[in-house]
């Protein structure tokens, strides 16, 4: 693998690698948890334009719902650690930057009132 793009990278609740073949040219996939093998989507010879690329496709491709979206812990480690905790019990990918937690809009607004009564949190 020479690319792993997260969901913060690509805007959605997905995960793409890019990986670099004999002739340079990158093939990119979606990574499924559901299965062994990643689904390719398409190959792409510029690596300064996979980012671009990726994105472009998610938007193109991607239901609205998968979009992620971002909240922050007034409160610092404490409040991040019980959201945490929570996100995990409840199976929710998420990823985590410092103070901001992303997830998708869908899981987001089945847990937001949730999260708001483990935690002090800043939303859009």
């Amino acid at each position: 693998m020479d690319y792993c793009f997260m969901r913060t990278d690509t805007g959605y609740d997905v995960m793409i690698i890019a990986v670099k073949n004999k002739e340079g040219i990158y093939r990119v996939y979606k990574v499924d948890p559901d299965q062994s093998e990643g689904i390719h989507l398409f190959n792409e010879s510029d690596p300064n334009q996979l980012r671009s690329r990726i994105r472009k496709w998610c938007r193109e491709h991607l239901p609205e719902e998968m979009e992620m979206v971002h909240f922050n812990a007034k409160n610092g480690r404490d409040d991040c650690i019980k959201i945490k905790h929570y996100l995990t019990d409840q199976n929710i990918p998420f990823e985590l930057k410092q103070h901001t937690f992303f997830i998708s809009k869908q899981r987001y607004s089945s847990v937001k009132d949730k999260i708001k009564n483990i935690a002090e949190i800043e939303d859009d």
